[in-house]
């Protein structure tokens, strides 16, 4: 690889790496923010449960335009969509399902969050030594979009037999 190709190529780890790091501070700012509302004003939580539902929804068609853009055009959207991913998932969860409590799906989100930031940091830091094929971040990228759909959907209709249940929260009697 001559040096002009290389460096070329380390401005974009360098970029991606930068725009993960704003990325993931922005989300945990927010993810404190939802959880200190949640657990300390209770007249917040109406409010707060439809921007998640929001942000939830939006999150996955976020996955799915950076899936689109990864596979036509540029590996470099690949963990953006698995990041969408994973905070569809989170997003809906910390609404509180019959399952998970919001507490703790606030803390396993925040932990996801720092997880993925150091994963980012460790990829385009060392990304010369390592090599995934289109192929296998394709299939990867698929895999994430659809437990994503999977567990949204498993939500909603677990959700679904729990009474007054309306997705869109307007009173409190939840």
């Amino acid at each position: 690889m001559d040096n002009t190709r290389r460096s070329v190529i380390e401005e974009k780890h360098s970029n991606a790496m930068l725009l993960s790091t704003v990325v993931s501070m922005a989300l945990l700012t927010f993810i404190f923010f939802v959880y200190t509302r949640l657990f300390g004003q209770m007249g917040a939580i109406l409010p707060l449960y439809n921007t998640l539902l929001i942000l939830s929804f939006a999150s996955f068609a976020c996955a799915a335009v950076f899936a689109v853009i990864a596979i036509k055009k540029s590996e470099f959207f690949v963990e953006y969509s698995l990041l969408c991913s994973v905070l569809t998932v989170c997003f809906f969860a910390m609404r509180g399902i019959p399952f998970i409590p919001a507490k703790h799906a606030a803390i396993v989100a925040i932990a996801l969050i720092v997880l993925y930031w150091v994963l980012s940091f460790a990829y385009h830091s060392f990304w010369q030594k390592i090599s995934v094929s289109k192929t296998v971040q394709n299939i990867v990228i698929i895999a994430f979009l659809v437990i994503a759909a999977a567990l949204i959907a498993l939500f909603i209709v677990s959700l679904a037999k729990m009474p007054f249940f309306n997705l869109w929260y307007t009173d409190t009697l939840y």
